[in-house]
């Protein structure tokens, strides 16, 4: 017997009904290069620091080395937490997660106001402010309208 290409496979409707949208797989693909970069700088950071510590305490600094120590801990583990934190939400975006869909709108909206805050009160206006403000301003307004979202994250 010899079957046709598609015979014997049931469609999957949900899947037909929760297709990612362009926008959700932009999304996701710049939350994972975010995340991808931040943990190897995390890494690097902690990688360096104890490098840094060990050489430090060879020449008697016990001190400074004690400082640096914690410094980069705090630094390159704080850098780390929040690239492993932007994987899991790229994995929550990827798979249609409704968390994922609340999260990036919070995420989102905080980036805005501390941005706009930060505009507001600085005499200098950072480019990378306004690229911020825009990105920010644009995701939260596609995932709010775009009822292709809502319907692919299930709202």
């Amino acid at each position: 017997m010899h079957m046709q290409r598609g015979e014997g496979y049931a469609r999957n409707a949900s899947t037909e009904k929760h297709q990612r949208p362009i926008g959700v797989r932009l999304v996701t693909l710049l939350t994972a290069i975010q995340g991808f970069i931040s943990v190897v700088i995390g890494v690097l950071i902690l990688s360096g620091t104890f490098a840094a510590h060990r050489a430090i305490v060879v020449h008697g600094h016990r001190v400074i080395a004690t400082f640096i120590d914690l410094f980069g801990s705090l630094v390159g583990g704080g850098i780390l937490l929040e690239g492993v934190i932007a994987l899991i939400f790229t994995w929550g975006l990827w798979t249609l997660q409704k968390w994922a869909f609340w999260a990036t709108l919070g995420i989102a909206a905080l980036i805005l106001l501390f941005n706009l805050i930060n505009l507001l009160r600085s005499t200098n206006i950072s480019a990378l402010s306004i690229v911020a403000i825009v990105l920010s301003a644009l995701i939260i307004l596609y995932f709010l309208i775009d009822p292709s979202v809502r319907r692919a994250f299930r709202m």
